[in-house]
């Protein structure tokens, strides 16, 4: 943070209204630092995928959070087009994060091995393995600037998050 060392695809800021003007208006201000650890991602159904090849393609039943994802994915370990990858996801739980980007991991490696046997393939996680793989949310830190009025209302609010 002191290096100003940061990945090039943060998001950008998230701006309403004049941050700084408001601040000098405030008649109290807050600064801090708030900070969460790592979290490990322990899903009650571990990352799982079936993939079953077809002639120009493979249909992939994936428990994913990000359809999407899993069909860029699996398209390019295949080397072919996105809409030769068909992907479906029954209902399931989730709201957490660890079947958003993983779980693609997992469906590709399952449509390699099914387009290489030329049979379907189904890879499905313990969860010993499932938590290795999957691994953490990872730590946050965000220094904070609130302004607020004699009444309590907040006026303004700065934040940088790590």
């Amino acid at each position: 943070i002191a290096a100003e060392s940061f990945h090039s695809t943060a998001p950008d800021s998230l701006v309403v209204g004049n941050a700084d003007a408001e601040l000098t208006k405030a008649q109290h201000r807050v600064t801090g630092q708030v900070s969460c650890g790592s979290q490990y991602h322990f899903h009650m159904e571990s990352q799982s995928a079936l993939c079953v090849p077809l002639e120009d393609g493979v249909d992939v039943f994936s428990s994913t959070q990000s359809i999407a994802a899993v069909q860029k994915y699996v398209s390019q370990a295949l080397a072919v087009a996105a809409g030769s990858v068909n992907v479906t996801v029954k209902r399931l739980g989730g709201g957490f994060g660890g079947k958003i980007s993983r779980a693609s991991q997992i469906a590709s490696a399952a449509a390699v091995a099914a387009k290489i046997c030329n049979t379907p393939v189904q890879v499905h996680m313990d969860i010993d393995s499932n938590l290795q793989m999957v691994g953490k949310r990872y730590p946050w830190m965000m220094d904070y600037e609130v302004g607020f009025d004699d009444d309590g209302l907040v006026r303004a609010v700065k934040g940088s998050v790590y």
